[in-house]
C-alpha cells in the first residue's frame, strides 16, 4: 500500500474515532483536508424541536475549491426524527452558496424508515473559489423532533486523485 493511501486511511480512522468521541458534545465539526480531498463532519445527539419552516442542522460552513476544474461535492445526511401522526411533509436538504445542492435527490419530501431514520445523499459540482455549505430540515408543521443527526461533506478536487 502506498504512502498516500495509508495517510488517507489513517485520517479517516482518526476522523471516525474523534467523531464518535465528540458525539453530542456540541463541539465544532471535524475538518480534514489533504491531497485534493476535504471532509467536514458534524454530529449531534441533542434533541432539537422542529418548527414550521427551515430548521438548520448545522451552521453554514466555508470551504474553498482550489482546482481550476472545479470540485465534486457529496453531502450525506443521517437523522432520526419523530413527527405527529400524519405529518410526512418535511424534507432534508443541503444548500451550497444558499441554493439547493445539485443533481439528485432534490429537496423533496423525505420518508423515514420504520425507526424514524432518514438517509440522504446529494451531489453537486462547484467552480473554483470560496463556497458555503449547510444542511437543513424543512417542515410544513410544528411539533416534530430531531433526536440525532450527522452531516458529512466530502469535497473532491476535479483532476486530482486522493
Amino acid at each position: 500500500m502506498d504512502r498516500t493511501r495509508m495517510i488517507f486511511l489513517f485520517a479517516l480512522c482518526v476522523t471516525f474515532c474523534a467523531d464518535v468521541a465528540l458525539s453530542g458534545t456540541g463541539a465544532e465539526p471535524l475538518r480534514w483536508h489533504g491531497n485534493g480531498l476535504e471532509v467536514l463532519t458534524h454530529i449531534s445527539d441533542k434533541p432539537m424541536q422542529i418548527f414550521t419552516g427551515t430548521n438548520p442542522l448545522n451552521k453554514a460552513r466555508d470551504f474553498t475549491c482550489r482546482s481550476a476544474k472545479g470540485c465534486f461535492v457529496v453531502a450525506s445526511i443521517s437523522e432520526t426524527t419523530s413527527f405527529p401522526e400524519g405529518n410526512e411533509n418535511f424534507s432534508t436538504c443541503t444548500y451550497i452558496d444558499g441554493q439547493p445542492a445539485g443533481f439528485a435527490p432534490a429537496c423533496d419530501s423525505d420518508y423515514p424508515n420504520y425507526f424514524g431514520q432518514v438517509l440522504k445523499r446529494q451531489v453537486s459540482v462547484v467552480g473554483t473559489g470560496d463556497h458555503t455549505i449547510q444542511s437543513v430540515l424543512v417542515s410544513n408543521e410544528d411539533g416534530g423532533t430531531a433526536f440525532s443527526w450527522e452531516v458529512d461533506y466530502s469535497i473532491y478536487e476535479k483532476g486530482r486523485r486522493p
